[in-house]
Parts: structure tokens; sequence; C-alpha cells
């Protein structure tokens, strides 16, 4: 089946991409490699120099902009939808600049 080599790679805003594409839809994709990503879109503000990056996403302290983040968060989008989820390569550090 096609899908099943159809791999996924990102890093850094990728990363972020690749996490929610699998989340949303982990039946398209055989592998995905996260390289970096800022999955927690709910804090990721409160570590290094994430602060520097609300003008880009928003921040979760400000409720209008929570409400959108939560919609695609990665880390609090992980569901259970019957389908299996590929095979998965989470990369991360301390920082990523």
């Amino acid at each position: 089946q096609v899908l099943k080599k159809l791999a996924i790679s990102g890093g850094s805003n990728g990363g972020l991409l690749v996490a929610a594409c699998m989340n949303q839809r982990p039946e398209l994709f055989g592998a995905v490699i996260c390289d970096v990503g800022v999955l927690d879109m709910l804090r990721f503000h409160k570590f290094t120099i994430g602060h520097y990056w609300t003008s880009d996403y928003g921040c979760a302290d400000n409720e209008k902009d929570f409400e959108y983040l939560i919609k695609y968060s990665p880390l609090h989008t992980i569901k259970y939808t019957g389908h299996q989820f590929p095979a998965t390569l989470l990369c991360t550090a301390d920082h990523d600049d």
C-alpha cells in the first residue's frame, strides 16, 4: 500500500507541522520524523526563547489565542481514532535556535 511508504519529516516549525498532521490523520503516513518541533503550543512561551515566538503563534495566556492553539497543539490533540499511529521518531534538544 502506498501510504505505508509515505513518510513526512520536518524540523522546528516543520516539526510542529508534521506532528499536527500525524495527530490529525495518522492513517496517511507510514513514518514521521519530527525534529525539535514546538509540540506544546500552550506552554512553549515559558521555556528558553519561546517568548519571542508569541508574535508568530500567539500566546495561550490570551484567551482568544488559547482557543485557537488548543485545536492543533500536538501535545493536546493526541487521540485514539482507531488507526495505528505511524512509526515516529521525535528528536529534541534544549533549544531550537
